[in-house]
């Protein structure tokens, strides 16, 4: 749960008729805007929210300042997911759920390695053998070909609060509207495409 409009979506539509908690995970993040946003989030839902610290093993923009983060460029962490799909698994396993869920959509994969059908996958089929019994990795934006725009309407539909997310990778009081997180959210409420570079070594899922 990053505060985010994937997630905080993810959430709503998983708590319908199921029992949910959320875990918001810091691993050095230079702001606080994204748990502040998850704490409200999750408040207004009624969801448990873990926060969990994490060693300091990440070292990109976002871990830096504000500075070092550029503009439309999009910002990999590397092999995040891994690490916090990992540490989520080992808590469900723990307290007997059922399963771990992610927030990316299928737009996700352009950008971000460990966002993509082949790596998400790969995940799922490791945490059908982490314990006795299986974890099952949901991604249903992903799995469902849910882009960003879809996502936006799911939310609206479920009634998000999506003026309480934080997308930004900046931790101002208002959105910088500049980074790739913000132009990404702004194609998807407005449907206004602005050109975004994109990283062009990621495979493509099959």
């Amino acid at each position: 749960m990053s505060g985010g409009l994937d997630s905080a979506t993810l959430l709503y539509h998983l708590k319908r008729g199921n029992y949910v908690q959320a875990m918001y995970f810091d691993y050095g993040q230079t702001h606080i805007k994204e748990l502040q946003s998850a704490k409200k989030i999750c408040a207004d839902a009624g969801v448990k929210l873990h926060e969990c610290k994490l060693p300091s093993i990440f070292s990109c923009a976002l871990t830096g300042s504000a500075k070092d983060i550029p503009d439309g460029d999009a910002v990999i962490v590397p092999n995040r997911n891994m690490v916090l799909i990992s540490a989520a698994t080992a808590y469900a396993v723990q307290n007997d759920f059922d399963g771990v869920a992610i927030g990316c959509n299928s737009d996700d994969g352009l950008d971000y390695p460990d966002c993509g059908r082949m790596f998400l996958s790969a995940m799922g089929k490791a945490m059908r053998f982490c314990h006795t019994h299986t974890i099952e990795l949901m991604a249903p934006f992903v799995w469902e070909s849910i882009n960003k725009k879809g996502v936006v309407k799911l939310a609206r539909e479920l009634g998000v609060p999506i003026d309480k997310t934080w997308s930004c990778y900046k931790g101002g009081k208002e959105p910088c509207g500049k980074c790739a997180a913000c132009q990404l959210r702004h194609e998807a409420m407005t449907g206004i495409y602005p050109s975004i570079p994109r990283v062009d070594n990621i495979p493509t899922p099959s």
